[in-house]
């Protein structure tokens, strides 16, 4: 596309031209290592009821990148806001409740890289168009799986994934249209009370952060034009 029209819009018009019985999803932030994709299809033909096969990703460095989290509650919701905010030297995105070492069924998947059965497709529909970045992920996830269908991480499948290439640049607005598509997610398939109820947790994070652009500012480690940034976004 000569122009951003989105994430979920761009890998529809892949999804639709494609003819194959699984349909691949590649993100332009990652790297598939060696035998990555055949672990993905072998999975997928030795598990009839898997809709979705992600794989197992890691960071430029080597070190682990989790992803497959349960999905999102309005207790996740608050448990992530400290964790993030206050115990900023935990990982909030690993959970130990599973294992990112052994291949196993989770709830949604990064959308780096996944193996996707086109009869998904067929039954549930395309990625939700509304979600311009963000959240399309987890969004398509619950839906595939309110379908009945299972979402893996395999563990074989190796990819490394930058995370943010697609938009670099563009971290001020990024941020907006992440709060934007979780409200999306949430007035969709959370009902009305819980969309009420992140709308207020997200108001909470608007002073947090601008507390913190100040106090960076305030010791140099932040410019007014990076500032004056942010505030505009």
């Amino acid at each position: 596309n000569p122009e951003r029209v989105g994430m979920s819009k761009s890998h529809n018009q892949a999804f639709r031209r494609a003819r194959g019985v699984l349909v691949l999803q590649l993100g332009a932030d990652t790297q598939v290592q060696s035998g990555a994709l055949d672990a993905l299809v072998a999975f997928m033909r030795s598990e009839p009821r898997a809709g979705i096969a992600g794989a197992r990703l890691v960071n430029p460095d080597g070190s682990p990148q989790p992803t497959g989290r349960p999905f999102p509650t309005v207790t996740s919701k608050l448990t992530d806001l400290f964790t993030h905010q206050v115990a900023r030297g935990q990982d909030f995105f690993r959970h130990s409740t599973r294992s990112y070492e052994r291949t196993e069924e989770v709830d949604e998947m990064c959308n780096a890289c996944l193996l996707i059965r086109r009869d998904v497709f067929e039954q549930v529909g395309y990625l939700d168009e509304n979600y311009f970045l963000y959240f399309d992920d987890v969004e398509f996830s619950y839906r595939v799986k309110q379908g009945g269908w299972k979402v893996f991480q395999v563990v074989e499948a190796l990819v490394t994934h930058a995370g943010g290439v697609s938009y670099s640049g563009a971290s001020e607005w990024a941020i907006v249209e992440g709060y934007r598509s979780e409200l999306v997610f949430w007035s969709h398939h959370g009902g009305w009370w819980r969309s009420l109820a992140v709308r207020a947790i997200n108001l909470t994070v608007i002073p947090l952060r601008l507390a913190s652009w100040l106090a960076k500012l305030a010791i140099g480690r932040l410019d007014v034009a990076t500032l004056r940034s942010r505030l505009r976004a």
